[in-house]
């Protein structure tokens, strides 16, 4: 097995200030990671109300929370990361190349990738909140008394870094993807696309990017029995490699498992797999069992 040298844990979709509630696990088990709104700053043309289908589903027009508020999916969206080709607009996937799959950083977060060392081979997997739903009529509601969760959505295998400068321009590989909100807003600091490899590295039956599915939950990054989806429970042989802005000395470990706070703040957890290889191996088949093969 080819490992990644870094993985990063990559906080992506809707969280509590980006949003304002939690993406959907379907009925059927089929989790949903909501983009996030567009900022102000970098409104771009990826509006909700043209995004089309993940697989044989839709994004819902809006979210009911068990009490009847609606979180309605309307305006600017942040298609990022974009490894779901059908969920690009109708447009855009005209354009675009289904294998030619994107994640942008830029500002803090992407200095923070950088100082790190992160390049080729290395791999993002992007967690989320996510809640159970239910159908209500036509619209998703959560259902009373699920609980919350992070859980690992997705992910992509580097297989290119293209820094973007300001304002331009952008590289000739990736002309095609200007629907991508860190090529269609090129107005960011320290900007940078990741651009996945074809197959993973170490398990060539799947791409280089994709997504979990249904949920599982060895998946879940959030303990259970635990009020809050950032109390994390993760295996206890991750002590023995550092990840960033986690202080592991303020975690418990019980048995096979390790119990912590996860970061408020940040989206970018950064740690090493040299010093947990054998581990983080089965750890990965395990993740690997329920991801959608390539086509």
């Amino acid at each position: 097995m080819i490992l990644p040298k870094r993985i990063i844990l990559s906080r992506k979709g809707f969280d509590s200030s980006a949003g304002g509630c939690a993406s959907p696990i379907l009925p059927d088990g089929t989790m949903f990671s909501v983009p996030v709104p567009e900022s102000q700053d970098h409104t771009g043309s990826t509006k909700y109300e043209d995004l089309g289908r993940q697989g044989q589903t839709s994004l819902p027009q809006k979210l009911m929370t068990s009490r009847g508020r609606a979180v309605a999916l309307s305006g600017p969206a942040h298609l990022d990361p974009d490894i779901r080709p059908g969920l690009r607009s109708l447009a855009a996937q005209r354009r675009c190349s289904p294998k030619l799959l994107l994640y942008g950083q830029n500002d803090g977060s992407q200095t923070h990738l950088t100082d790190q060392g992160v390049q080729q081979g290395d791999l993002f997997l992007f967690f989320g909140w996510f809640r159970q739903t239910e159908w209500a009529g036509k619209n998703l509601r959560y259902m009373r008394g699920a609980s919350d969760k992070h859980v690992i959505w997705g992910w992509l295998e580097v297989g290119q870094l293209h820094p973007i400068p300001w304002n331009g321009p952008i590289p000739q590989a990736l002309e095609s993807a200007r629907h991508h909100p860190h090529l269609e807003c090129v107005n960011r600091k320290t900007n940078c696309v990741y651009q996945a490899a074809e197959s993973l590295s170490f398990n060539p039956q799947f791409g280089g990017a994709g997504i979990f599915n249904p949920y599982s939950h060895e998946l879940c990054l959030s303990a259970p029995k635990q009020p809050l989806r950032s109390h994390w429970e993760l295996p206890a042989f991750f002590r023995r490699t550092e990840m960033t802005h986690v202080p592991w000395d303020k975690w418990s470990t019980k048995g096979d498992s390790m119990y912590g706070q996860s970061p408020g703040r940040g989206q970018e957890f950064v740690f090493r797999t040299e010093p947990i290889k054998t581990d983080i191996e089965a750890w990965l088949d395990g993740l690997f069992q329920h991801a959608e093969e390539k086509s």
